[in-house]
């Protein structure tokens, strides 16, 4: 076997043997470089981004799917390698900005970034495509980005100078040595490429191999590797590892040896020949989307469209056009093409040389003409002659970074008579293999291209050859077809404008590119006067830290002596008992040391939130998917999670929960009864992943003096985690100490899922003895973790004619899972926020919890409220519709005023919302737009826009009385500085950057003076979790008591020395004997609300906002591009208005996403289909409104809360509704134009590309009003 070397951050590192099977992520975390992270684990999120770099080029890369053998004799750059907190990097100075919120994703942004500005790439889209943020809304990332980018001229290798350097001698480096310091380099130096590393590529490389339980085999010519591939006929061949690193990791595929193509230089280079064009099977798709960028040549051109959106950079880097080919998806962006360009591959073996025609290649479901011993050498596709048109289409859930729903290349020539000569049509996503239209293309030759009814023929036949049935395997199968047709149609028309048909102008808008519109925004806050810190625009206090990849999180930390690594066996049905559970299988796996069960709980198994209802481990029965059946405990990660795999589950493969809730105000049914319009009707809103971008993790540590235990977990709950795991383990909660110091994001998610991962591992860490690590992989989390909850309204109002509300009967059904959860709280809030922010004179809400066999669903941003406001505002549209009212007449008429009494029997003060509404009609140009969509419908057909306005009211509080409360704990030292603690926990909200802001102010002292070191029971108990909104109200109150208490101990000295300095004065008080340290609590006044008899105060206040949105989709496909958003929050004065815009833009996002684009889809078994970024699509950077403006109203005071501040964390995501009431109006407009007498439109959420495309109703759908999309083969829940 071949010894092993790589060089990482100018280090060189040498193996005698490594682990064929360890991805480089894995091998870099090893040696304590933490700061690329693991996301997803499929290259998908771009969290653990690294870069591979040679002399004159940096080349960013998954390290989570890159294998660690890959790398051998490579130059690896991490973020560690840019820079640290001390001397960072200007990128990761400029990230650390406003960029950065919880920061897991930062330092993969980092690296995206650098490799960009580096290579002299500019447009963002392509900058960012392959990285995924949670936290921020992508806005203050890509201004970044747009500085970064405008000092590119300041880059040497834009300058073509030498870049200044430091030496680094390679040295030989064990697996526990410590990473390069950088502190010796300055930030404007650039590493080098390693000079050991140059000197032995100069000699001639040899094949090497790797053993292990796979045999890694790296032939370094053609020859080697066709020997290989006949001495191995079954050894899969990799290149960038793209498709097999996410079928071994996710699909549990084994492939005992590995043949790794990427070295061999006789398949990386491009050819030009006399008549076309050659590439080598190694050439990546990053280097052909290069080369066809600029080509004159249409063939390359459709290559190029289909190569900008295949996945992201990352991942265009990694993979060969070779391997894209060899596995013959049924969905691949490329092969369509291939196909009709009549490209030619070259395959070799011992036998020598063959061509292979690509329409020809593919016989099957992954099957291609390929035999066992063959390899593919290279690709061949001629120039287009005169009068050949080709154009490639595809569509996907998400523009950027997404596969294809369907694909589709068309290739026809004319002649000077523009008859059809030849024709070729390709579709993707319309079978088990790429395929080949042969009875539409043959009905088209000999026909005249302008001649009327070829297109409408056409789309016939295609759809007579291709349509597929509804229980096909993909789903949306009433969409697919609508596709093939659609595309075509573009194709059409494309064509006939290129031959010189006159196109109608309504028509020219089916053709019309897409326009690469640049991205502008604005954040306008008040400026407060004065010195202090609260109310300054102070970045996040950990972003430095996020973006040198510094900042610890749970699975960064060092290992514990003894550690045992835990893998899940989760349920994989619905509901079904248990009757044997073979554990065998996994002690005979080297490494495995137990196997832990719920007869190991020496405490209570059964424990919940609120109620008592949910097992940590599963006895005898499964209610759902995703449930603990047990723990493996192993000496690493991977042996416990292939361990667990093979335990043999042997399993016997309308309900509702109580109490229900009613809120009632008025005589509804008569109000309703005397309105002159009234509407009826129903709606859904689909469930949403949290997809925080750290997925739930903890560790557990037994102490051996007094039983005790210490858990650092990932959870917004500690107390809640401290006693979850005190009950397992059957001892008082002051044993156990629960410590977080940041979250890689929350959302709801960690409020109470998180604790059950705990609680097992605390049984698990009791069972052996020994601390307990696990951290889940992002489709065990999709899987166990719950979602937020699906609804359904039932509705009936009423209206006068004037637009003014009368009255609303709602029913409301939420799906809580296999347990309770906290669904009843979500119930309740979506109850109360069912009028938004609307006077409903009268009302009746009925509201129930359906019990089903899912994952139990959970707390989420806006915890209800945007499922009720959804809801509100739908039958708004529906009134609108039917009584031919402006739906922004009736909002505006009904928005609350002072003085009107809620559903719940508050009575409104301070209500600014018509202040604010008419602010932002102003200041967005509202009523302007407004006449320019209108007039944009008028004369383009396949393309609509929309414009939206709406409002939002969020009440302040938890829902239940005794969460209302906090503490916090402050130190002053004799040397002045200040040690400050509370029970809030940090997930990216800045809450610990605000509470040193207000104790900075209470001390008169710099921010760099106070300190939060972490949160933990230890010091602050009994915690509230850190949720609804309220933490900086509730922490903000007890850290200003408790700063108030000792200044209040200090004053006497400070009047007495009143030209001392804070040391001093903290001096004098130590020799005094004055007590330093003091506690503060704060419990919200005046709460509580009883559900029985609807009375009492059930918020503190209200945080309003006001948004309006603008879309332009694309009729034909169901594309949609948000043109521009403006936002106006209250917040009254904000604590800090960089932390809270981005927590607004952040908010807005994720309900773009909610509202858009998340789709959770179930297969028959109850199991989530869509458990990763592969399937499940969160917003990217691309899909962010293109002008994104955020104002903070001004002059607004707010009593309830420290220093008249607001909440701001959940408040902003229900303002994204903004853009799905935008489509709605585009689509209302498509609608009229295709259906006579149209009828209203409802539609449910999200505002899929499949569901507006449906709902547009012409003939090439001809579907009138879609709702859910009973799927056969998947479907929502």
């Amino acid at each position: 076997m071949s010894e092993f070397v790589t060089w990482i951050n100018g280090k060189e590192y040498r193996r005698d043997t490594i682990d064929t099977e360890q991805t480089l992520l894995q091998f870099l975390r090893q040696q304590g470089l933490t700061g690329s992270k693991l996301g997803c684990g499929e290259g998908g999120c771009g969290a653990c981004t690294i870069i591979l770099y040679t002399p004159n080029k940096c080349a960013t890369r998954n390290a989570c799917i890159l294998p660690l053998a890959a790398v051998h004799e490579k130059a690896v750059l991490t973020v560690e390698g840019l820079g640290n907190t001390t001397r960072p990097h200007m990128i990761q100075r400029e990230m650390a900005g406003d960029a950065s919120q919880c920061g897991f994703c930062t330092p993969g942004f980092v690296m995206s970034v650098y490799a960009a500005w580096r290579n002299g790439i500019t447009e963002v889209e392509e900058v960012l495509d392959g990285n995924l943020c949670r936290c921020t809304g992508y806005r203050p990332i890509i201004d970044a980005v747009q500085r970064v980018c405008a000092m590119g001229d300041q880059c040497c290798r834009v300058r073509k100078q030498d870049p200044p350097t430091v030496p680094i001698e390679p040295t030989e480096m064990t697996a526990d040595s410590s990473i390069e310091s950088t502190a010796s380099r300055s930030p404007d130096q650039e590493i080098i490429y390693p000079p050991g590393l140059a000197m032995r590529l100069r000699m001639s490389q040899k094949m090497v191999t790797f053993g292990g339980r796979v045999k890694w085999i790296r032939p370094v010519t053609l020859e080697e590797l066709i020997e290989q591939k006949e001495i191995n006929p079954g050894a899969k061949i990799v290149f960038g590892n793209t498709e097999v690193g996410v079928e071994t990791k996710l699909k549990g595929q084994f492939y005992p040896i590995m043949i790794y193509a990427g070295d061999i230089p006789q398949l990386n280079y491009i050819q030009a020949l006399a008549d076309g064009v050659q590439f080598g099977a190694g050439v990546c798709l990053t280097d052909m989307k290069e080369h066809c960028k600029n080509s004159p040549d249409q063939g390359l051109q459709a290559l190029y469209e289909m190569l900008r959106w295949f996945a992201g950079t990352q991942i265009r880097n990694a993979a060969s056009w070779a391997g894209n080919v060899a596995t013959a998806s049924p969905i691949s962006d490329l092969n369509p093409v291939w196909c009709v360009l009549d490209a030619k591959l070259t395959v070799a073996s011992k036998e020598g040389n063959r061509s292979v025609d690509m329409s020809s290649f593919f016989l099957g479901y992954r099957k291609t003409a390929l035999q066992t011993a063959e390899v593919i050498t290279a690709i061949q596709i001629r120039n287009r002659r005169k009068g050949e048109f080709v154009m490639a289409y595809k569509q996907s859930k998400r523009r950027d970074d997404d596969i294809a729903i369907v694909n589709a290349a068309f290739c026809v020539e004319l002649d000077d008579d523009n008859r059809v000569t030849q024709c070729s049509m390709a579709f993707g996503g319309m079978g088990p293999m790429t395929i080949m239209s042969k009875t539409a293309s043959a009905a088209l030759i000999g026909q005249i291209w302008t001649a009327e009814g070829v297109a409408e023929e056409t789309t016939t036949n295609l759809q007579a050859e291709l349509a597929l049935a509804a229980d096909a395997v993909g789903g949306m199968t009433d969409y697919r077809n609508a596709l093939v047709s659609s595309f075509f149609f573009k194709f059409y028309l494309h064509v006939a404008s290129e031959i010189g048909m006159q196109l109608a102008e309504e028509q020219v808008s089916a053709i019309a590119p897409r326009k690469a519109l640049p991205y502008t925004s604005t954040q306008i806050h008040p400026t407060p006067e004065g010195k202090q810190c609260t109310g300054q625009a102070i970045p996040h206090l950990s972003a430095l830290k996020h973006s040198t990849g510094t900042a610890q999180y749970v699975d960064d930390l060092p290992q514990v002596h003894g550690e045992l690594h835990a893998g899940l066996l989760l349920s994989s049905r619905s509901h079904a008992k248990i009757r044997r559970l073979e554990t065998s299988p996994a002690y005979e796996v080297p490494g495995v040391v137990e196997v832990v069960t719920w007869r190991d709980v020496r405490g209570t198994n059964q424990i919940g939130p609120v109620f008592k209802d949910e097992r940590v481990f599963v006895e005898d029965e499964v209610t759902s998917c995703g449930q603990i059946v047990a723990l493996v405990l192993a000496e690493d990660q991977r042996t416990a999670q292939r361990a667990a795999r093979l335990i043999e589950e042997a399993i016997e493969a309308g309900s509702f929960y109580s109490p229900s809730r009613k809120l009632e105000k008025g005589d509804a049914q008569a109000a309703i009864a005397s309105s002159p319009i009234v509407v009826n009707g129903n709606c859904y809103i689909g469930g949403q992943e949290h997809f925080y971008l750290e997925t739930q993790a903890a560790l557990v540590i037994p102490k051996p003096e007094d039983a005790e235990y210490e858990i650092i977990a990932s959870t917004q709950s500690p107390t809640e985690a401290q006693l979850f795991a005190s009950h397992v383990l059957d001892i008082p909660a002051h044993k156990v100490t629960c410590r977080v110091k940041r979250l890689g994001g929350g959302f709801g998610g960690k409020e109470t899922r998180s604790n059950f991962l705990v609680a097992a591992l605390a049984v698990a860490a009791q069972r052996c003895g020994r601390p307990v690590r696990c951290m889940l992989d992002r489709d065990e989390d999709m899987i166990f973790s719950g979602q937020r909850h699906p609804f359904k309204m039932h509705y009936r109002a009423g209206m006068d004619a004037e637009g003014v509300l009368q009255g609303v009967e709602i029913e409301l059904f939420s799906n809580g899972g296999h347990s309770l959860d906290l669904s009843l709280g979500v119930l309740e809030r979506a109850m109360t926020t069912i009028n938004n922010s609307y006077h409903f004179p009268a009302s009746v809400v009925h509201g129930r919890v359906c019990k089903t066999n899912l994952p139990s669903n959970t707390a989420f941003r806006g915890f209800g409220c945007p499922q009720g406001n959804f809801f509100c505002e739908t039958i708004i549209e529906h009134l609108a519709q039917v009584s031919r009212i402006d739906p922004h007449v009736i909002r505006r008429k009904n928005l609350y005023v002072d003085g009107n009494v809620t559903p719940f029997g508050m009575e409104m003060e301070d209500t600014p919302l018509v202040r604010m509404w008419e602010e932002l009609v102003v200041s967005s140009e509202y009523m302007a737009r407004l006449q320019k969509v209108k007039e944009f419908n008028a004369v383009n057909r396949w393309k609509k826009r929309g414009i939206a306005i709406i409002p939002t009211t969020f009440g302040v509080a938890f829902g239940v009385r005794f969460l209302n409360q906090a503490g916090a704990l402050v130190h002053i030292y004799r040397d002045g500085s200040i040690l400050l603690t509370h029970g809030g926990v940090e997930m990216g909200q800045g809450l610990h950057t605000k509470m040193t802001q207000i104790a900075a102010d209470v001390f008169g002292v710099a921010l760099d003076q106070v300190h939060f070191n972490e949160t933990s029971t230890a010091t602050v108990p009994n915690t509230s979790p850190s949720a609804a909104s309220v933490s900086s109200d509730l922490n903000g109150m007890a850290v200003l008591r408790a700063c108030t208490i000792l200044m209040e101990r200090l004053q006497p000295l400070i009047d007495a020395h009143p030209s001392a300095s804070f040391q001093e004065t903290v001096g004098r008080a130590y020799n005094e004997r004055i007590d330093l340290s003091a506690r503060g609590f704060y419990a919200t006044p005046d709460l509580g609300f009883d559900w029985t008899t609807g009375t009492g105060r059930l918020y503190n206040y209200f945080t309003y906002g006001v948004g309006v949105s603008e879309v332009e989709i694309d009729v034909l496909t169901g594309d949609h591009t948000v043109l521009r958003t403006d936002i106006l929050m209250d917040l009254g004065r904000s604590l800090n208005p960089t932390v809270d815009i981005g927590q607004i833009e952040g908010a807005f996002t994720q309900g773009l996403g909610l509202f858009t684009m998340e789709q959770p889809l179930y297969l028959s078994t109850g199991m989530l289909l869509n458990r990763g970024p592969g399937g499940y699509k969160i917003p990217t950077a691309g899909d962010i409104p293109r002008q994104f403006h955020v104002a903070l109203l001004k002059d607004r005071e707010n009593h309830r809360a420290v220093h008249s501040s607001k909440a701001v964390g959940e408040p902003p995501l229900f303002l994204a509704a903004s853009v799905l009431f935008a489509i709605q109006h585009a689509v209302r407009s498509a609608r009229r134009d295709a259906i006579h007498d149209c009828p209203p439109l409802v539609m449910d959420s999200p505002a899929t590309a499949e569901r507006i495309r449906l709902a547009c109703g012409d003939a090439f759908v001809a579907v009138e009003n879609p709702r859910l999309n009973k799927q056969a083969w998947c479907f929502e829940v």
